[in-house]
C-alpha cells in the first residue's frame, strides 16, 4: 500500500490494475509480471521458503519465496514500465541498466531493506556493505567495467546462489553483486547531482553517470 501511494505521487496519470492468482505453472524467475497495464502476482510463489511446493528447488531459490520479498518483487517488475529497452555493450552499462529497477523499488518502498530487494540473507547483504571497497577495486583492477565478456554477466548479474570472484569467501556473497554495485553508483549519482527519479530511469549515458556520481567506496 505504501509503495503504490508513492507510485501514484511520482506517476499520477499511470493507470494500473493488480491481479493475484494461483496457477499450476511454476516459473520462479517471474513471480510478478507486468503486461497490458496489469500487474500479475503469483501468490503460489510466496508461500515461504519451507513450503513443500519448493522442496525440489535449490536452497537459494527456496529462500526467495518468502512473503517479505513480495512488495519489492512488485516494484522491481513495475519499474520496467518506465525504463527504456536496454542497449548495453559492456559490464558497466549492464549493471547500471539492471540496477535502475532496484533504485526505483527503493524509492517506492523507502522502508524496505537491501536484503529484501535482492532476496538474500541479511548476512549476505552485510557482506556486500562490509566489502564494498574491495568489490569495486576488484572490478577496477581487472578492467571488468568496460569488458563485454558474457562470463561477467553469469558471475555477477544472473540469478545464482552467490557471486563468483574466484575467492574462498565467494559463498558469503549474494548472487547479483554487480547489480548491487550498480545501485550504489545510482545512489551516489542522485546524491551528487540535481536529477529526478524519472531522469535516472531514462538515462542511458552510463559513462556520464559513472563520472558524475563521484562514486568512491
Amino acid at each position: 500500500q505504501e509503495g503504490f501511494c508513492h507510485y501514484e505521487k511520482n506517476f499520477p496519470f499511470q493507470n494500473i490494475e493488480i491481479y493475484t492468482f494461483i496457477d499450476k505453472s511454476f516459473d520462479y524467475r517471474t513471480p510478478v509480471v507486468f503486461a497490458d497495464q496489469k500487474l500479475f502476482i503469483s501468490l503460489h510463489l510466496f508461500l515461504g521458503s519451507n513450503h513443500s511446493f519448493y522442496s525440489f528447488l535449490p536452497e537459494y531459490i527456496k529462500y526467495a519465496h518468502r512473503i517479505e520479498f513480495l512488495p519489492a518483487s512488485c516494484f522491481i517488475t513495475l519499474a520496467g514500465r518506465h525504463i527504456p529497452y536496454p542497449d548495453v555493450d559492456n559490464f558497466l552499462e549492464t549493471i547500471l541498466h539492471y540496477s535502475k529497477a532496484y533504485f526505483f523499488a527503493q524509492k517506492m518502498l523507502p522502508n524496505t531493506k537491501d536484503y529484501q530487494l535482492f532476496k538474500c540473507s541479511k548476512e549476505q547483504m552485510k557482506w556486500c556493505h562490509d566489502n564494498e571497497t574491495s568489490i569495486w577495486n576488484y572490478m577496477i583492477d581487472r578492467d571488468y567495467l568496460f569488458s563485454s565478456s558474457i562470463d561477467l554477466i553469469d558471475r555477477f548479474v544472473n540469478l545464482a546462489p552467490f557471486s563468483k570472484f574466484g575467492l574462498p569467501t565467494d559463498s558469503n556473497s549474494p548472487g547479483g553483486v554487480g547489480v548491487w554495485l550498480g545501485l550504489q553508483i545510482w545512489i551516489a549519482y542522485m546524491n551528487n547531482n540535481n536529477v529526478s527519479l524519472k531522469d535516472i530511469l531514462n538515462e542511458t549515458d552510463y559513462m556520464k553517470v559513472l563520472n558524475n556520481s563521484a562514486y568512491k567506496p
